[in-house]
Protein backbone atom coordinates (compact mmCIF):
# COMPACT_ATOMS: atom_id res chain seq x y z
CA UNK A 1 0.00 0.00 0.00
CA UNK A 2 1.18 3.50 -0.71
CA UNK A 3 3.32 2.35 -3.66
CA UNK A 4 2.49 4.08 -6.98
CA UNK A 5 1.49 0.76 -8.55
CA UNK A 6 -0.12 -0.93 -5.52
CA UNK A 7 -3.57 -0.99 -7.09
CA UNK A 8 -2.69 -1.60 -10.74
CA UNK A 9 0.42 -3.82 -10.34
CA UNK A 10 1.90 -2.01 -13.37
CA UNK A 11 5.45 -0.72 -13.44
CA UNK A 12 6.01 2.99 -13.19
CA UNK A 13 8.09 4.80 -15.82
CA UNK A 14 10.94 5.04 -13.28
CA UNK A 15 10.83 1.27 -12.68
CA UNK A 16 10.80 0.57 -16.40
CA UNK A 17 13.81 2.87 -16.89
CA UNK A 18 15.67 1.04 -14.08
CA UNK A 19 15.22 -2.46 -15.56
CA UNK A 20 18.52 -4.26 -16.00
CA UNK A 21 18.91 -5.17 -18.80
CA UNK A 22 16.62 -2.48 -20.19
CA UNK A 23 13.84 -3.70 -22.46
CA UNK A 24 14.10 -3.44 -26.20
CA UNK A 25 12.99 -0.43 -28.18
CA UNK A 26 10.40 -1.97 -30.48
CA UNK A 27 8.97 -0.47 -33.65
CA UNK A 28 6.81 -2.67 -35.86
CA UNK A 29 6.18 -1.42 -39.39
CA UNK A 30 3.40 -2.67 -41.58
CA UNK A 31 4.26 -3.07 -45.24
CA UNK A 32 7.59 -1.37 -45.95
CA UNK A 33 9.72 -2.30 -48.93
CA UNK A 34 13.04 -0.56 -49.38
CA UNK A 35 16.42 -1.39 -50.82
CA UNK A 36 18.26 0.74 -48.26
CA UNK A 37 17.46 2.04 -44.80
CA UNK A 38 18.87 5.09 -43.10
CA UNK A 39 18.54 5.45 -39.37
CA UNK A 40 19.25 8.81 -37.78
CA UNK A 41 19.54 9.26 -34.03
CA UNK A 42 19.27 12.81 -32.72
CA UNK A 43 20.14 13.45 -29.09
CA UNK A 44 21.27 17.02 -28.51
CA UNK A 45 21.73 16.39 -24.78
CA UNK A 46 24.23 13.55 -25.34
CA UNK A 47 27.59 14.84 -24.12
CA UNK A 48 29.30 11.52 -24.95
CA UNK A 49 28.66 12.14 -28.68
CA UNK A 50 27.92 8.46 -29.31
CA UNK A 51 25.26 5.88 -28.52
CA UNK A 52 25.48 2.18 -27.75
CA UNK A 53 23.10 -0.16 -29.52
CA UNK A 54 23.05 -3.91 -29.10
CA UNK A 55 21.24 -5.25 -32.13
CA UNK A 56 19.01 -4.16 -34.93
CA UNK A 57 16.51 -6.69 -36.25
CA UNK A 58 15.06 -5.96 -39.67
CA UNK A 59 13.30 -9.00 -41.02
CA UNK A 60 10.25 -10.16 -42.94
CA UNK A 61 7.10 -10.17 -40.88
CA UNK A 62 4.80 -13.15 -40.44
CA UNK A 63 1.43 -12.65 -38.82
CA UNK A 64 -0.79 -15.74 -38.91
CA UNK A 65 -4.35 -15.60 -40.20
CA UNK A 66 -5.64 -16.76 -36.82
CA UNK A 67 -4.23 -15.78 -33.46
CA UNK A 68 -2.62 -18.33 -31.15
CA UNK A 69 -4.95 -20.61 -29.20
CA UNK A 70 -6.22 -19.80 -25.71
CA UNK A 71 -4.08 -21.27 -22.95
CA UNK A 72 -0.74 -19.96 -24.13
CA UNK A 73 1.81 -19.30 -21.40
CA UNK A 74 4.08 -16.27 -21.19
CA UNK A 75 6.52 -16.64 -18.31
CA UNK A 76 10.00 -16.42 -16.87
CA UNK A 77 12.79 -18.95 -16.57
CA UNK A 78 15.36 -18.38 -13.83
CA UNK A 79 18.78 -19.81 -14.65
CA UNK A 80 19.94 -19.43 -11.02
CA UNK A 81 21.26 -22.62 -9.45
CA UNK A 82 20.78 -23.31 -5.75
CA UNK A 83 23.19 -25.38 -3.69
CA UNK A 84 23.26 -26.39 -0.04
CA UNK A 85 26.13 -26.86 2.34
CA UNK A 86 26.27 -29.74 4.82
CA UNK A 87 24.67 -27.45 7.40
CA UNK A 88 21.79 -26.76 4.96
CA UNK A 89 22.83 -23.16 4.25
CA UNK A 90 21.70 -22.24 0.75
CA UNK A 91 24.12 -20.79 -1.80
CA UNK A 92 23.03 -19.16 -5.03
CA UNK A 93 24.78 -18.88 -8.36
CA UNK A 94 22.65 -16.04 -9.70
CA UNK A 95 22.04 -16.10 -13.43
CA UNK A 96 19.84 -13.85 -15.56
CA UNK A 97 16.15 -14.52 -15.96
CA UNK A 98 14.70 -14.93 -19.42
CA UNK A 99 11.21 -14.96 -20.86
CA UNK A 100 9.53 -17.81 -22.68
CA UNK A 101 6.33 -18.15 -24.61
CA UNK A 102 4.52 -21.44 -25.05
CA UNK A 103 1.79 -21.16 -27.66
CA UNK A 104 -0.04 -23.10 -30.29
CA UNK A 105 -1.33 -21.92 -33.64
CA UNK A 106 -4.48 -23.95 -34.23
CA UNK A 107 -6.53 -24.29 -37.39
CA UNK A 108 -4.14 -22.43 -39.66
CA UNK A 109 -4.79 -22.96 -43.36
CA UNK A 110 -2.44 -25.73 -44.59
CA UNK A 111 -0.68 -23.41 -47.02
CA UNK A 112 0.20 -20.99 -44.25
CA UNK A 113 1.13 -23.66 -41.70
CA UNK A 114 3.29 -25.72 -44.03
CA UNK A 115 4.79 -23.19 -46.44
CA UNK A 116 5.37 -20.38 -43.95
CA UNK A 117 5.53 -21.51 -40.31
CA UNK A 118 6.92 -25.01 -40.85
CA UNK A 119 9.49 -23.72 -43.35
CA UNK A 120 10.51 -21.09 -40.80
CA UNK A 121 10.99 -23.81 -38.17
CA UNK A 122 13.03 -25.90 -40.61
CA UNK A 123 15.23 -22.95 -41.59
CA UNK A 124 15.85 -21.68 -38.05
CA UNK A 125 16.14 -24.95 -36.16
CA UNK A 126 16.93 -24.48 -32.47
CA UNK A 127 19.85 -22.12 -33.07
CA UNK A 128 18.28 -19.58 -35.43
CA UNK A 129 16.97 -16.37 -33.92
CA UNK A 130 13.81 -14.45 -34.69
CA UNK A 131 11.95 -11.59 -33.08
CA UNK A 132 8.64 -12.35 -31.36
CA UNK A 133 6.05 -9.59 -31.08
CA UNK A 134 3.01 -10.50 -28.98
CA UNK A 135 0.53 -7.86 -30.09
CA UNK A 136 1.90 -5.14 -32.38
CA UNK A 137 -1.21 -3.02 -31.77
CA UNK A 138 -0.82 -2.86 -27.97
CA UNK A 139 1.64 -0.03 -27.32
CA UNK A 140 1.51 -0.41 -23.52
CA UNK A 141 2.59 -4.08 -23.53
CA UNK A 142 4.69 -4.09 -26.71
CA UNK A 143 8.06 -4.05 -24.93
CA UNK A 144 7.05 -6.58 -22.31
CA UNK A 145 5.73 -9.07 -24.85
CA UNK A 146 8.45 -8.77 -27.49
CA UNK A 147 11.85 -10.41 -27.47
CA UNK A 148 14.57 -12.05 -29.56
CA UNK A 149 14.05 -15.78 -29.30
CA UNK A 150 14.95 -19.34 -30.27
CA UNK A 151 12.65 -22.29 -30.78
CA UNK A 152 13.10 -24.62 -27.79
CA UNK A 153 12.06 -27.79 -29.60
CA UNK A 154 11.19 -28.39 -33.24
CA UNK A 155 7.48 -29.04 -33.64
CA UNK A 156 5.65 -31.24 -36.07
CA UNK A 157 2.68 -30.05 -38.09
CA UNK A 158 -0.49 -31.58 -36.66
CA UNK A 159 -3.16 -32.01 -39.31
CA UNK A 160 -6.30 -31.01 -37.42
CA UNK A 161 -8.90 -31.20 -40.18
CA UNK A 162 -9.01 -31.20 -43.94
CA UNK A 163 -7.16 -28.07 -45.05
CA UNK A 164 -6.21 -26.92 -41.53
CA UNK A 165 -3.17 -27.57 -39.36
CA UNK A 166 -1.91 -26.91 -35.84
CA UNK A 167 1.68 -26.07 -34.85
CA UNK A 168 2.72 -25.80 -31.18
CA UNK A 169 5.79 -23.68 -30.35
CA UNK A 170 7.86 -22.86 -27.29
CA UNK A 171 10.07 -19.81 -27.79
CA UNK A 172 12.87 -18.97 -25.34
CA UNK A 173 14.33 -15.48 -25.05
CA UNK A 174 17.93 -15.01 -26.19
CA UNK A 175 19.90 -13.32 -23.43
Amino acid sequence: SGHPNAATRLLTNTQIAALDPPRDAVQVFTEVSARYWRIEVTDTGNTDTYIEAGRLVMAPRFQPTFNFAPGSEFGLTDGTTVGKSLSQVRFYDTRPKSRFWSLSFTNLPDGEAVTVLRDMIEELGQSGQFYVVGNPGDATQLQRQSFLGNIRQLSAVQYAASGYSTIPLIVDEVI
